[in-house]
């Protein structure tokens, strides 16, 4: 499944950011903080500081940002709602055997773009000790190329499960 992303950005007051699908923001200002209030079912108004993560509800389709007149802020929306911690991956297998991999958001975004036949994953089995490894060149490194080859493996060993 392919990541979405995007960052609205503004300076002070932005009204009607339309945040129809979109499930998740993490808020970047410069130190201060702003107030975001979002509209429609279920709608509220809450202060966010700069890295905290708003979880945008499915009834929600647009929200104002409330912030000085100077203040620059950013929100990177993400259509999915990512884990807390993407330097750490966690895998789970379920009763009906299904894997479950969370974590790898950021390393997933940055390949996915890649054509597949590019980047060879050739002479690395496909299990999860081995998609472990990789996720860990893929952090380290932060190319595009190791992070390509992380999302290959991962296909790869989502399939056998």
């Amino acid at each position: 499944m392919a990541i979405e992303r995007k960052v609205v950005e503004g300076v002070g007051n932005n009204n009607a950011i339309d945040v129809t699908g979109w499930g998740f923001a993490r808020v970047q200002t410069d130190g201060s903080s702003i107030a975001i209030s979002l509209q429609g079912t279920g709608g509220y108004e809450k202060d966010y500081c700069d890295g905290d993560r708003v979880i945008i509800p499915s009834a929600i389709t647009s929200l104002n940002v409330i912030a000085f007149t100077s203040e620059a802020w950013k929100l990177h929306m993400q259509k999915t709602i990512p884990a807390v911690n993407q330097t750490e991956i966690k895998m789970s297998i379920s009763e009906s055997r299904k894997l479950t991999i969370e974590g790898d958001d950021d390393i997933v975004f940055r390949g996915q773009d890649v054509d597949p036949a590019t980047v060879s994953i050739s002479g690395i089995k496909d299990d999860i000790e081995n998609l472990s490894k990789l996720f860990m060149t893929a952090l380290a490194t932060k190319t595009v190329t190791d992070a390509a080859k992380y999302v290959k493996l991962k296909a790869a060993v989502l399939e056998r499960y």
